[in-house]
């Protein structure tokens, strides 16, 4: 799976990973990872946001995007760094947790599979 991330402005739209939503995130979390990636695609000179931007873009508290991306960090799908009322980020590639969640899958769908 190769990465692209860029904004294509005769087409108006920005790729997302088709496997990002095999990796069972919660709507809102995936809602804020969908942003991200947005906002990378813009090609801004910067990665710096904040929650009430994000927030506002998507429909939730501050709050609310602070706990999603929070879950983000901690899934390893994407890095930040905070800078007093915004952050930095990075998105981190997402093969290797797509992998693992789908040999998860295969493993206890063949556990079950033996079970008597």
């Amino acid at each position: 799976m190769k990465a692209q991330w860029g904004y294509d402005p005769d087409q108006n739209c920005f790729p997302l990973p088709h496997e990002v939503f095999e990796l069972g995130l919660e709507q809102g979390a995936l809602l804020v990872y969908v942003y991200l990636v947005y906002h990378k695609s813009l090609k801004h000179n910067s990665n710096v946001l904040s929650c009430a931007v994000i927030g506002k873009a998507v429909g939730l508290y501050e709050k609310t995007v602070r706990r999603h991306l929070r879950t983000l960090s901690n899934a390893g799908l994407i890095q930040i760094a905070g800078h007093g009322s915004s952050f930095s980020y990075s998105l981190c590639p997402i093969w290797n947790m797509v992998q693992e969640r789908r040999s998860k899958n295969l493993f206890s769908e063949c556990e079950g599979g033996w079970s008597a």
